[in-house]
């Protein structure tokens, strides 16, 4: 460390500095300002990355895999709200941004809250159908 400021010094108190000297001044500058940074710096404690695995509400997440064709549905049933209702999703929900893919899976929760018991199973067979064919 030393012999850098002296060698740094030595190069400052030439009146001409080749390229090469110009170039080892830059050099050694730049490594004292690193060590300078590293000896100010204080130690960080190292955070995990717990995104997705610590729950940040007081309900617990559920993971839940889509297949294609699902997700293909969500996204044509929000397009066709969008195309056939504007006005009126506008008016009760007051953007057309309102409609995307988390509220309609939500609004079929509370449309399954309303459903009679047999609708219900009759949809689950349906859907353990479809996903032992994969469509």
């Amino acid at each position: 460390m030393n012999s850098n400021l002296e060698r740094i010094a030595e190069l400052k108190a030439k009146a001409k500095l080749s390229p090469q000297e110009k170039g080892e001044l830059a050099a050694l500058e730049r490594a004292e300002r690193k060590l300078a940074a590293a000896s100010n710096k204080e130690p960080q404690k190292a955070r995990a990355n717990t995104f997705g695995t610590v729950a940040t509400t007081k309900i617990t997440p559920k993971p839940i895999r889509f297949l294609e064709t699902e997700l293909t549905a969500l996204a044509t049933r929000s397009d066709t709200l969008k195309a056939n209702c504007a006005d009126l999703i506008i008016d009760q929900l007051g953007s057309l941004r309102e409609v995307n893919t988390t509220k309609l899976i939500r609004a079929g929760l509370v449309l399954l809250m309303e459903a009679g018991d047999e609708e219900v199973i009759r949809a689950i067979k349906d859907v353990q159908m479809k996903m032992v064919q994969g469509n």
